[in-house]
């Protein structure tokens, strides 16, 4: 995975991968909290896990 940089990179990489998981139909991590509020490394996680269930 490429490093992000700075807070610019951060913020966009999050709303990056919200949309993506909103197309998915994710709008909460798995222990219940609105994916606009947690961090990049969650939304990575949160991201990973949708995406291992529409392979399934």
């Amino acid at each position: 995975m490429y490093q992000l940089n700075n807070e610019t990179e951060v913020a966009q990489r999050k709303e990056d991968l919200i949309i993506d998981l909103n197309k998915m139909g994710v709008y909460y991590t798995s222990d219940g909290r609105k994916l606009e509020e947690v961090s990049l490394y969650t939304l990575e996680w949160t991201n990973i896990q949708a995406l291992n269930q529409a392979v399934k």
